[in-house]
């Protein structure tokens, strides 16, 4: 988070899950993708920290950021000078 905003990014909020990565019904995580705006980027700590989820399922997960016009990022996977518009 500290990161995020030392490069300029406005953080709209933090979602901390308690629940297992292997779930796809997690509240957070439904809670984000509801409150998701176009053009937002959710960052992920790590992939794990996103989903742990079969492939099939995490690609469902991907879909339902984009379908919101939201991008997901991962530092160190995803560069995130690469999200800057």
């Amino acid at each position: 988070i500290g990161n995020a905003r030392a490069s300029g990014y406005y953080v709209a909020a933090v979602y901390r899950e308690k629940a297992s990565g292997a779930r796809s019904d997690r509240p957070e995580l439904l809670r984000m993708i509801k409150d998701l705006q176009p053009g937002e980027v959710v960052i992920a700590e790590k992939i794990d920290r996103i989903s742990r989820l079969p492939l099939v399922e995490a690609e469902k997960l991907v879909d339902a950021i984009r379908a919101k016009g939201a991008r997901l990022a991962v530092p160190g996977i995803v560069d995130l000078s690469e999200l800057a518009e």
